[in-house]
């Protein structure tokens, strides 16, 4: 049963991703209502408890705040769905690598 639902959510965020790709290649924008999903969705680890809360949380702040961070340094280079997307992947992945 584990396997299957690990393959059915790395099925989920490699659509979501091809998804943004397709968006913010053809039209340079990601939008705020796929983020809002692919950030829903990244409750689904958490609830089958195959990914720790908490980690998941640290990871998404510290890695959105350092994006800000370089988004204010380089005056508007990187954009707020960027930050957004790297904020939403610190929810998928986490920070520890085990």
């Amino acid at each position: 049963m584990t396997s299957i639902v690990i393959f059915t959510l790395r099925f989920i965020v490699a659509a979501f991703l091809l998804l943004i790709i397709c968006t913010d290649f053809e039209q340079q924008v990601i939008f705020d209502k796929m983020l809002l999903y692919f950030a829903c969705f990244s409750l689904l680890p958490i609830f089958f408890q195959l990914s720790n809360a908490i980690d998941c949380v640290i990871a998404a702040f510290g890695g959105g705040l350092c994006f800000f961070l370089l988004s204010v340094l380089t005056h508007g280079g990187i954009g707020g769905g960027d930050i957004k997307l790297i904020f939403t992947l610190g929810l998928w992945l986490g920070g520890s690598t085990d």
